[in-house]
């Protein structure tokens, strides 16, 4: 830090400047490889090693990667990850849950594999689509009929959730008919939480309250 403040002007990093490689002297040999098609770093190196070449294969791969990249090129990794032919369960689900218009048409077609691959899961997605429905106002049916069905569904979680609802029937009746929400409520108790963390928890019920009241 000291030298740089005795500097009269800024120091020059020069951003992309060249190094000198050992490898240099072998650029046109392998930039004709490459041009063949040969990108497989090992097997450069092994070759280059026949030619007197004495450095390690990791240099070897960074020169092949910066001269692929000078050519507008990408070399393929050979052990590289593939994703899974089937999504994960989690994402299936937020998938599930999007509003049908918003889903693209590979989602869509990967629900409807789902859906015709068993009954059952068929079913329990239906009465999870009416379940939606209904809290999102666009159906037609009563909480009661979809507790009768839910609580006569064949899949266990479906049951089990419809249990729960029944236990708490009248608020969620509410949440489906109100056009009140909590949502604002919430918002603010988010807004009251990041203001706090802000102050890493130190914050009192004066200080808080005096930037709440700053803020808005």
């Amino acid at each position: 830090m000291r030298r740089y403040l005795r500097c009269a002007t800024c120091p020059d990093w020069r951003p992309g400047r060249t190094c000198k490689s050992r490898l240099d002297v072998h650029r046109g040999w392998i930039d004709a490889r490459l041009a063949e098609g040969n990108t497989n770093a090992a097997e450069l190196h092994r070759q280059l090693t026949e030619r007197g070449f004495r450095g390690s294969y990791v240099s070897v791969r960074r020169y092949v990667t910066k001269r692929l990249g000078v050519a507008g090129k990408t070399r393929d990794r050979v052990n590289a990850a593939r994703p899974p032919a089937v999504p994960p369960p989690r994402q299936l689900s937020f998938e599930w849950v999007r509003r049908p218009e918003n889903r693209t048409p590979e989602e869509q077609r990967r629900l409807d594999v789902i859906r015709a691959s068993s009954g059952e899961i068929a079913a329990g997605l239906e009465l999870a689509d009416e379940f939606a429905g209904l809290i999102r106002k666009r159906s037609h049916r009563t909480l009661v009929d979809w507790l009768a069905k839910g609580e006569a569904c064949p899949c266990l979680e479906l049951r089990r959730f419809a249990e729960g609802i029944r236990g708490e029937q009248v608020a969620v009746q509410g949440a489906g008919s109100e056009r009140w929400s909590n949502g604002p409520v919430e918002g603010h108790v988010n807004r009251l939480k990041m203001i706090k963390r802000q102050m890493y928890g130190r914050a009192g019920l004066e200080l808080l309250r005096a930037r709440v009241v700053d803020s808005s």
